[in-house]
């Protein structure tokens, strides 16, 4: 019984991820150095904290046994609007796990980039590995890591990254 619940668990984290994994791209202005100071950083940082704070939530909830008045508090006292503080509470109540399963996928696609970016160096392309990680659709982790490291090792062959950085800036609509 829980080899299912894993594969449910390895499922959620490639779907949450995935959404987390999408948020991030249309925040990669960190990385080109566009925030100069923490006022600019502020949205980014912001979001940062509230995933921190749920995953905290999420945990006194589930496993600490926190009441729901604890919950809200905590989130208030953490820069969470009363408001909201409701509505993501009843949500981690019906859903175990998801912050969890949330910062997973991304450390979990932060780790693959990284590896991709180490073992493939000036090849490395930032649009191609999020082809790759797209195009495969929501995959449990272990499949995402598994296709991630085939890409990689098709990189690393002269034809395939010669081809492949081709194929990304002329021609997008073959990796949808």
């Amino acid at each position: 019984m829980i080899e299912p619940l894993a594969e449910l668990a390895d499922d959620r984290l490639a779907l949450v991820g995935r959404k987390v994994f999408l948020m991030g791209r249309l925040d990669r202005r960190e990385e080109v150095g566009l925030y100069k100071d923490p006022v600019s950083d502020y949205g980014r940082l912001s979001s940062e904290l509230f995933r921190a704070v749920r995953l905290v939530v999420d945990t006194g909830i589930h496993d600490k046994g926190w009441t729901r008045d604890q919950v809200i508090a905590y989130m208030i006292e953490n820069d969470v609007n009363k408001v909201l503080a409701q509505t993501e509470t009843d949500r981690y109540i019906a859903w175990p796990g998801q912050a969890l399963a949330y910062k997973m996928g991304q450390l979990k696609i932060r780790e693959l980039r990284e590896r991709a970016r180490t073992q493939l160096g000036p090849r490395f392309d930032i649009k191609v590995f999020h082809d790759e990680i797209l195009n495969g659709g929501p995959l449990p982790l272990g499949l995402l890591e598994e296709r991630v490291d085939g890409w990689i090792k098709t990189q690393r062959q002269p034809q395939a990254a010669a081809v492949a950085s081709w194929l990304s800036p002329s021609l997008p609509m073959l990796h949808q």
